[in-house]
C-alpha cells in the first residue's frame, strides 16, 4: 500500500504541500465538488481550500436538503462562479459592488458535473451569477479542458480573488505549477 500524504491526501510522491503559500482571503469562497470529482487524482478543490483559509469543501450533486448551506448562501453578496449569458464580469464590476461581495461559491467537477450541482441544487437558482474575463490561460495542462480559456478550481478562485480583493494572490498558483511540474516529471520517469 502506497503512503499518502494526511494533510493533501496524495501519494507521497506527488504531495504538494510544500508548495502551499495560505492565502487569508476575505471573500469566502465555498466549494462545491461533485462526489466523482472527490477522489479525482487531478482535482484541484482541496488544492484550492489548502490555499485559502477563508474557504471550506462541500461535496454533493444535489444540495437541496443542506439546510446549512442554503441559509449561508442565501445571505445577501453571495454568488456564484459560473460562465452563462446572464452572469456579470468581474472585471467590470465598480469597487463597490466588489466590497459588496461576501461568499464566492464554486462548482468543482467537469463542466457537465458542475451544471448538474447547479440546476439540482434549488436554492442555487436564486443567487446571482458572475464569470471570469475570457482573456485568462490556464496552466493546468493535465487535464483537458473544453475550450483554452476554461481553467481549473484553483485558478478561477485565484484570478476572482484578484479581481475583487484588488490584491495579487497569484502566489496560489505556485502549488499548481508544482503539481503540473511533479506530474511532468512522473509521466517522464514512466515513459
Amino acid at each position: 500500500m502506497r503512503k499518502t500524504c494526511k494533510r493533501c491526501l496524495k501519494p507521497l510522491l506527488t504531495c504538494f504541500c510544500q508548495a502551499l503559500t495560505p492565502i487569508e482571503n476575505r471573500v469566502k469562497l465555498i466549494i462545491l465538488v461533485h462526489p466523482d470529482e472527490e477522489k479525482h487524482p487531478y482535482n484541484t478543490a482541496l488544492m484550492t481550500k489548502l490555499n485559502f483559509k477563508n474557504s471550506k469543501l462541500i461535496i454533493g450533486e444535489n444540495l437541496s436538503y443542506d439546510s446549512q448551506l442554503r441559509s449561508e448562501v442565501s445571505r445577501p453578496g453571495s454568488y456564484i462562479l459560473y460562465p452563462h449569458e446572464t452572469a456579470k464580469k468581474i472585471n467590470t464590476l465598480s469597487s463597490a459592488q466588489k466590497k459588496e461581495i461576501k461568499t464566492l461559491i464554486l462548482l468543482d467537477g467537469t463542466w457537465r458535473k458542475a451544471k448538474r450541482i447547479l440546476y439540482q441544487t434549488q436554492f442555487l437558482q436564486d443567487i446571482p451569477l458572475l464569470q471570469l474575463p475570457e482573456n485568462l490561460n490556464s496552466i493546468y495542462h493535465i487535464r483537458k479542458a473544453p475550450q483554452k480559456n476554461f481553467l481549473s478550481t484553483l485558478e478561477a478562485a485565484t484570478h476572482s480573488l484578484n479581481l475583487i480583493e484588488k490584491q495579487n494572490y497569484s502566489c496560489a498558483l505556485n502549488v499548481l505549477q508544482f503539481f503540473v511540474d511533479k506530474h511532468k516529471e512522473y509521466m517522464a520517469k514512466k515513459s
